[in-house]
């Protein structure tokens, strides 16, 4: 056993030890690279959950309306019971009149022919299932560009808050030090006073930054369908590419060409109209073949059999002009849809024309912010220096401050909106032909 006076020292050293290990239960935090978040996204987001269902209930119609081509085989059984009122000269084998019937059937009917209007169906049908695939790329493409500019919305307000925090502890360094001077007699009290008032200011924009990194995670995890890990996580940084961007001109063919929701809408038109055609031929006759057996009686075992066959032909000669209706509806909507394919087509020439000069915006406007950001700097030094010599005052030291850190926040929201900004211009000419 120790002595006891070396029982103290010993736990000492032991507490110190232990101090110094990382607790045993603590996880580092899980980090989420943007291609693994994308991952999540597609997973995991509802709407678009909600937009594979839709397509596979359009496949199901499409098997519905294939179906026509197919024999229709059917199968009957029933049994019927009639009451008689009798004479006195009845020879009905029931004294009370009651006659029985059973009866079984199977029948088959063949569609043969009908004018082009059961293929007009199924084309229709394959198109809207085209349409609708080609609607959820555009909303995978979208929930892709989504999720691109949140993260990198995270990221931003994550620089937002260290250039906070940065701020508020030189705000609190800058108030020491003018205590420390008016102390010695060489700056007025005015001088603490001011410096005790910024300081709470940067106290009050951090507060402003650090929620608005909350509400950028939250809208982030939103999209990706609910947090990405069970436990903490922290988010990959992006480098910037300096893969130099295409002619405007040549993003917007490449949209014209790419977009899915052209092709989708081209789809939704060549559907509707084959609807048209459809409408048209019902007016022409249809052609099917029949068979049918039946096996009936008023007893069992059952004894009477009977088989019938034929080909039908039916035409409806009129329907109170539903045809023409249904006719003129048709060519409504092919109209009505070539109408939004042009309007589509232009909205995408200025969505893409807005991205290509959003993107030539953000990267200007990173150049003059690192220049700014150097000049800034360049000048609080000199502030500083002017204010410890004495031939300043703290209103000069705190112009500098802001100035300084307005610039490093300004070339922080410069890079990460350069980031969204190529984001934009990858959904917007549809294909991601740069690496952001």
């Amino acid at each position: 056993m120790f002595p006891k006076y070396k029982t103290i020292p010993m736990l000492i050293v032991v507490l110190a030890i232990a101090a110094s290990m990382p607790p045993l239960c603590v996880r580092a935090a899980e980090v989420i690279t943007l291609e693994q978040a994308l991952e999540i996204a597609i997973k995991h987001n509802p709407t678009l959950a909600a937009s594979h269902s839709e397509v596979n209930a359009a496949r199901a119609r499409l098997t519905q309306t294939k179906a026509t081509y197919y024999p229709q085989l059917n199968a009957s059984a029933g049994v019927n019971r009639t009451w008689t009122e009798l004479g006195n000269d009845s020879s009905s084998t029931n004294s009370d009149g009651r006659v029985d019937n059973y009866s079984t059937g199977l029948s088959i009917t063949q569609y043969l022919f009908d004018f082009g209007k059961t293929p007009a169906q199924v084309k229709e049908s394959s198109q809207s299932l085209s349409s609708i695939e080609k609607n959820v790329e555009s909303v995978e493409r979208t929930l892709a560009r989504n999720v691109k500019q949140a993260y990198f919305e995270v990221l931003k307000q994550q620089q937002l808050v260290i250039v906070g925090k940065e701020n508020l502890e030189v705000r609190r360094q800058q108030l020491e030090q003018a205590r420390a001077l008016y102390r010695q007699g060489l700056r007025p009290k005015i001088d603490v006073t001011r410096g005790k008032v910024e300081v709470s200011q940067a106290q009050l924009s951090l507060v402003i930054v650090e929620y608005g990194l909350q509400e950028a995670i939250i809208a982030f995890e939103k999209l990706l369908g609910g947090q990405p890990v069970s436990g903490s996580y922290s988010l990959a940084e992006e480098i910037s590419s300096s893969t130099a961007t295409p002619a405007l001109e040549d993003l917007i063919q490449i949209a014209l060409d790419k977009r899915p929701e052209l092709a989708g809408l081209e789809a939704q038109t060549k559907a509707a109209e084959s609807g048209l055609l459809s409408a048209q031929k019902t007016a022409y006759p249809s052609l099917s073949a029949s068979g049918t057996y039946t096996y009936d009686g008023e007893s069992l075992p059952m004894e009477d059999q009977q088989w019938k066959a034929g080909i039908y032909l039916n035409w409806p000669l009129f329907t109170g002009f539903r045809q023409t209706g249904q006719v003129n509806e048709a060519k409504s909507d092919v109209n009505r849809l070539n109408a939004q394919l042009d309007s589509l087509k232009l909205s995408v020439r200025q969505e893409v024309t807005q991205a290509y000069f959003q993107l030539r915006t953000a990267q200007e406007t990173i150049r003059n912010a690192e220049i700014a950001l150097n000049q800034a700097k360049d000048n609080l030094a000199i502030a500083q220096g002017r204010y410890e010599a004495g031939v300043s005052d703290s209103i000069e030291l705190s112009d500098a401050q802001v100035l300084y850190t307005e610039s490093r926040s300004t070339l922080v929201q410069a890079v990460y909106e350069r980031h969204k900004a190529l984001a934009e211009l990858e959904f917007a000419a549809g294909i991601q032909f740069l690496n952001g």
